[in-house]
């Protein structure tokens, strides 16, 4: 609070303690404050980390620490400036997650997928589909012998009244 009187965000001598737009718009101003405030520190931060990589006498296992936090490090500074991917980023992770379960429960019932033989049945059964689909789209729409065309509810009501045979007539 006391940064947001410094930079003269708030002006605490119109303070209303009771009114709720008030204390709604203070909340507004602190929040983007530390947001602005916590941008500022993941850039200290990401730069401390990528002058550190430029030491030349660090050993390997260092460097892959310094990476590691170095990318994480760029990964909050885009979550601060663009909150919204944190879920996208979720629902990625999720989604990946998924397919890799999916593919295991696949793989478990009929082979690995890279397998020739496996590939030889894929190849089978989608032929068999097409050749399939094909008949079914080619083939002639008979009528069983002796079997009426049925019509739906709505062509009966329409007949009936055109027939005069509704409300009791």
């Amino acid at each position: 609070m006391v940064e947001a009187a410094v930079r003269g965000l708030v002006d605490f001598s119109q303070l209303r303690f009771f009114d709720p737009g008030w204390t709604r718009r203070l909340k507004l101003i602190l929040s983007g404050l530390s947001q602005l405030n916590l941008r500022e520190e993941l850039k200290f931060n990401h730069d401390y980390y990528l002058t550190l990589l430029t030491i030349p006498e660090l050993d390997e296992q260092t460097t892959k620490a310094l990476r590691e936090q170095l990318e994480n490090t760029r990964t909050a500074i885009d979550l601060a400036y663009r909150p919204w991917h944190q879920a996208l980023e979720k629902s990625l992770e999720h989604r990946k997650q998924t397919m890799r379960d999916m593919t295991a429960i696949w793989e478990s019932k009929f082979g690995k997928m890279d397998d020739p033989e496996v590939q030889r049945k894929i190849r089978a059964t989608v032929e068999g589909l097409r050749l399939q689909r094909a008949a079914a789209v080619n083939a002639p729409l008979v009528r069983p012998e002796g079997s009426k065309r049925r019509r739906r509810p709505q062509q009966d009501a329409a007949r009936r009244s055109r027939d005069g045979r509704r409300h009791g007539r």
